[in-house]
Parts: C-alpha cells; sequence; structure tokens
C-alpha cells in the first residue's frame, strides 16, 4: 500500500493479506505486517493506492516489507 503523507513524502507498507469484504458498498479489508510502516500510513488519512505484484516482482516487495532507509530509492 502507498500513500502521501502529510508533510510531503510517501507513505508505504507491505501487507500481509488483502481480501474483498463487500461489493457494494466497495469495501476491502487487509492485515498489516508490521507496526512501524503501518502507523505512518495511517497518518496519510483516508486515500491510499493498493499494489498488486506479479511474481516476477518480489525483490520490490522484499524492499518495501524490509523497513530499512527510504523504499523508493532506485
Amino acid at each position: 500500500m502507498t500513500a502521501i503523507h502529510p508533510d510531503g513524502e510517501s507513505g508505504r507498507h507491505a501487507i500481509v493479506s488483502f481480501t474483498s469484504v463487500s461489493l457494494d458498498p466497495p469495501l476491502v479489508g487487509f492485515s498489516p505486517s508490521d507496526i512501524g510502516s503501518w502507523a505512518r500510513l495511517r497518518e496519510c488519512g483516508k486515500r491510499f493506492c493498493v499494489n498488486i505484484l506479479s511474481e516476477g516482482q518480489e525483490g520490490i516487495g522484499r524492499i518495501i516489507a524490509a523497513g530499512n532507509g527510504n523504499k523508493f530509492d532506485g
């Protein structure tokens, strides 16, 4: 998941599960993978983007999940 934080920086978080809850109204459910980046993502507000990665993008998912430094470097 990604979003823009009020300080202008990006918020990002790897989630461990994502599921549809309802089509009308459109609702989803998800489970956060760690507390640190989840707390910052919550500060971003109500708008966010869910990025679904393919198997070939596993490396990107591991970078986001690692929690070291700026996850968008490179």
